[in-house]
């Protein structure tokens, strides 16, 4: 897993060998912020306006790259392939993806 910067200098670089605990726990947010998106509004992956870019997080499992944008607002866009979902984070969930980019 790379995480990014909001101007898109790697930052941060976790593996699962050595650290699993920050792969499964992004993995984890991730994929249940995603499995939650329900409706077409989320389906649409434009940029939230007045939201600054925090992180960019690019993981890759099982061959598949996977891309998520942390914004300001909560907001997260994942891209995982051909599908595109923007999901409301928890605070928790918001501020648990910040502390493993610092």
């Amino acid at each position: 897993m790379k995480i990014y910067n909001p101007q898109g200098k790697l930052i941060k670089v976790y593996g699962y060998k050595k650290q699993p605990r920050q792969v499964e726990l992004v993995s984890d947010i991730l994929g249940d912020a995603g499995g939650k998106a329900e409706g077409k509004d989320n389906f649409l992956f434009k940029r939230p306006r007045h939201a600054k870019l925090k992180a960019t997080y690019v993981l890759l499992q099982n061959g598949k790259r996977s891309k998520a944008k942390i914004y300001s607002n909560r907001e997260a866009l994942i891209k995982v392939k051909l599908l595109k979902v923007k999901v409301k984070l928890t605070k928790k969930q918001y501020r648990q993806l910040l502390d493993l980019s610092k």
